[in-house]
């Protein structure tokens, strides 16, 4: 299959290689993205109790992350991954 798409659309074969094997990536993260709820209270597949302590868990965990903007967060958490 990849031998045939050899010089399509003016790609060589090593380029399509990537972007084949890139797209079934892109779709599941795409749709993980979409399927997933945003939080704890959304899921359905928790119980109310599950649901409580996870929210408990997040609000603890997220109280001083939640006030640095974006960029720092993401610094802090590259810093730090295991806090």
């Amino acid at each position: 299959l990849l031998q045939s798409l050899d010089g399509a659309l003016g790609l060589a074969g090593w380029r399509w290689l990537f972007l084949v094997q890139a797209a079934p990536t892109l779709l599941i993260g795409l749709l993980v993205l979409g399927l997933l709820p945003d939080s704890p209270a959304e899921a359905r597949w928790l119980t109310g109790e599950q649901k409580k302590t996870l929210a408990a868990l997040l609000a603890s965990d997220g109280s001083a992350a939640a006030s640095l903007p974006l960029c720092a967060a993401l610094r802090a958490a590259l810093r730090r991954p295991h806090t």
